[in-house]
């Protein structure tokens, strides 16, 4: 009889997830902007928190917050529409830079292979031509622009969302002691334990995303790289997707060095400190800030970024391991499910919320 209600128990627990994970995908445009906007006031939890220390007013301190945010997206949206306006200017010159190091390669291919390649090269630069003129660019303008309305609502929808988690985020203690009936009880302690560990995650990621894009901004301006500023903002920004973050943000500032550097001494020295750069955040110092209690087994960041692209496409890559860290502390707290806790990595820790089973008598 046992075995019959754990087999329908666990078939249930299946077909909720299948249905959640089918509302995570239609209602992506109401999710999104509600996860985004649970990272964001994580982040700013210990700012609004000084603010408070100092007997600052919420309004006051809020206002002062979400002035610093919209000054920053300000300022990243300018870098991004300058950088484009940049490279629409300067196609001319950049292609002839390209053509200038290919020109070479298919020099020594046609001696090797002894084929007349100048028709190819020809009609291969025409058609990079093509695809970079300025009539192309405007006739994709209409697909940018619905980019950047999409991209504006989930901004707009994540603030809302972000003004009312603060608002409240403040007096959850007061609200979790009137459920609980206790001052202080264990939901209180499981809930601060999952805090602490999610903000925890946020501010190591933030800083050591921030550290690898103003690294590499200040290796690529070195070195002479064109747009240092917005690879090393490009840097940043894909340091958050695990694994496959690092390797393409290192690569569009290798190509443009390749482009600009003339000596192949000096462009291996910048991909190499580039590399060096990842491998010293992202694998060192990184893991040795989280620490075992929030690391996440390879092998479960690859499904989970799978699952969540496809759920939530590219804002899904980026909040898939914070989503599986989130998941990871909440289940610590929970006593069935430590076997869960070890498939995704790292040793569980004693949970302070103890579920009673039926024989079992509560004090």
């Amino acid at each position: 009889m046992e075995k019959d209600i754990n087999t329908i128990k666990n078939t249930l627990l299946v077909f909720l997830g299948i249905v959640f994970a089918y509302l995570l995908k239609e209602l992506s445009n109401l999710f999104i902007p509600l996860a985004l906007s649970f990272f964001v006031a994580l982040l700013l939890y210990p700012v609004l928190k000084w603010f408070q220390q100092r007997r600052v007013p919420f309004p006051i301190s809020l206002s002062l917050i979400l002035s610093v945010v919209f000054y920053t997206i300000n300022r990243v949206g300018d870098l991004i529409f300058q950088t484009f306006a940049q490279i629409i200017n300067d196609q001319d010159r950049l292609l002839a830079q390209i053509q200038l190091r290919i020109e070479p390669w298919l020099r020594f291919a046609e001696t090797r292979l002894r084929i007349d390649l100048d028709d190819y090269s020809g009609s291969f630069w025409e058609l990079v031509n093509q695809y970079l003129s300025l009539n192309q660019l405007l006739l994709s303008s209409g697909t940018f622009a619905g980019f950047v309305k999409s991209v504006g609502t989930i901004l707009f929808m994540t603030t809302l969302y972000s003004i009312v988690i603060l608002g409240g985020i403040l007096h959850y203690e007061r609200y979790l002691n009137y459920v609980s009936g206790t001052e202080g009880g264990k939901l209180t302690q499981a809930f601060e334990q999952i805090k602490s560990s999610i903000t925890t995650y946020i501010k190591v990621k933030f800083l050591i995303s921030l550290s690898t894009g103003i690294s590499f901004w200040l290796v690529c301006h070195f070195f002479g790289v064109d747009f240092a500023l917005f690879w090393g903002f490009l840097a940043f920004l894909l340091n958050f997707i695990p694994t496959f973050g690092s390797i393409i943000a290192t690569i569009p500032p290798v190509i443009m060095g390749w482009i600009q550097i003339p000596t192949l001494g000096t462009l291996l020295m910048l991909a190499l400190i580039l590399i060096g750069l990842q491998i010293l955040l992202g694998n060192i110092l990184d893991p040795m800030l989280m620490g075992n209690s929030l690391s996440i087994n390879t092998v479960v960041v690859l499904l989970g970024l799978v699952t969540w692209t496809y759920l939530w496409g590219i804002v899904g890559t980026i909040l898939a391991v914070p989503l599986l860290v989130l998941v990871k502390v909440v289940l610590q707290q929970v006593p069935d499910a430590q076997l869960l806790v070890r498939v995704m990595g790292g040793p569980p820790k004693k949970p302070l919320l103890h579920l009673p089973a039926q024989d079992e008598q509560p004090e």
